[in-house]
């Protein structure tokens, strides 16, 4: 078995009542990248050229929106925890400065001379000390954050002021480019070449890339890799609806939860919905296969009607069916 010709060792479909179930991953030879001591959810470091400021966010849709207007993409500044102690996030309306702080007074003060409280940023966590430091001369931009402890040195030199550990990481970032980890570049490489041929959804490949039964990539590579790869995830949606269409013989809906559902395909509502809109399939043909199959079981026609409804059959097309049957 090569990985080259990536010959699976098995893939298990467990049929459920309505859904055919996923419980288990497609395995390869154990060829796995040791695990990363990274792990946690990615927080994106952004810089803005005219303005100074950093800006940090753990959603990857805000920071490919700001690299659309200019911004640059510096890469991971830490990894946090998914629970905690809270970091809140603020904004000044007047300057276009955010601020971020895990003091509640502090919080609440800059409330009260106008700033704009945005809510719960990410949460506070673990051994590695993000420190935060303040230049007195900026009006945008005053405060940076970092793990660097080089960095925050360099600042300090600069003149700006050390004012000390502003939170706790799980996990220390990396730049972007050429200074991403092997083992996160590894996991981006993965994440293209299932998408090549598994058509899965973003939720799909994070669980086949951090299995113990696949890929056994830490989170924080597998999170790196899913947020970095650019797929067409209503595409691979459609595509996976052609397979239920073809193979399984599935009505409209029938299909549609079973690529939303959590123990199938678990594409986003959009994305199932964008495919059974787009999918040319003869429900009826779908319907007459289906009750053909259930009479092979031999039931009753009344039986096979009631269960086509059960499986999301309009009445026209299970009865389409029925009338169809030899």
């Amino acid at each position: 078995m090569t990985s080259k010709s990536h010959s699976l060792r098995r893939i298990l479909i467990a049929a459920s009542t309505t859904i055919i179930a996923f419980p288990t991953f497609i395995s390869f030879p154990s060829t796995a990248v040791a695990a990363s001591s990274n792990s946690g959810i990615a927080m994106y470091r952004m810089y803005n050229r005219n303005s100074g400021e950093h800006f940090y966010t753990r959603n990857g849709a805000e920071r490919d929106m700001l690299r659309t207007k200019g911004w640059k993409y510096e890469g991971v500044g830490w990894y946090a925890p998914s629970s905690g102690a809270p970091v809140y996030r603020l904004y000044n309306r007047n300057a276009g400065d955010h601020h971020y702080t895990q003091n509640s007074a502090e919080r609440d003060m800059l409330v009260r001379v106008g700033w704009k409280y945005e809510g719960i940023g990410w949460y506070s966590g673990g051994s590695i000390p993000v420190y935060r430091q303040y230049n007195r001369r900026a009006r945008r931009g005053s405060h940076n954050y970092t793990t660097n402890k080089a960095e925050n040195n360099m600042l300090v030199q600069a003149g700006w002021k050390a004012e000390g550990i502003g939170w706790y990481a799980t996990g220390l970032g990396h730049g972007a480019g050429n200074n991403v980890p092997t083992e996160y570049r590894n996991a981006l490489a993965k994440a293209k070449e299932y998408n090549s041929f598994a058509h899965f959804s973003k939720k799909r490949l994070y669980e086949q890339l951090t299995s113990p039964y696949g890929e056994q990539f830490s989170t924080a590579a597998a999170q790196y890799a899913v947020d970095n790869l650019k797929a067409d995830y209503k595409a691979n949606a459609l595509v996976k609806a052609k397979d239920y269409s073809r193979n399984a013989h599935m009505s409209k809906e029938g299909i549609y939860d079973q690529l939303v559902s959590e123990y199938g395909e678990q594409f986003t509502s959009a994305e199932a919905r964008y495919a059974v809109e787009n999918l040319k399939a003869d429900y009826n043909a779908n319907a007459l296969a289906t009750a053909r199959s259930y009479q092979d079981q031999h039931l009753s026609k009344a039986s096979i009607y009631e269960q086509l409804i059960f499986e999301k059959f309009t009445s026209a097309q299970a009865q389409y069916a029925i009338d169809h049957l030899n």
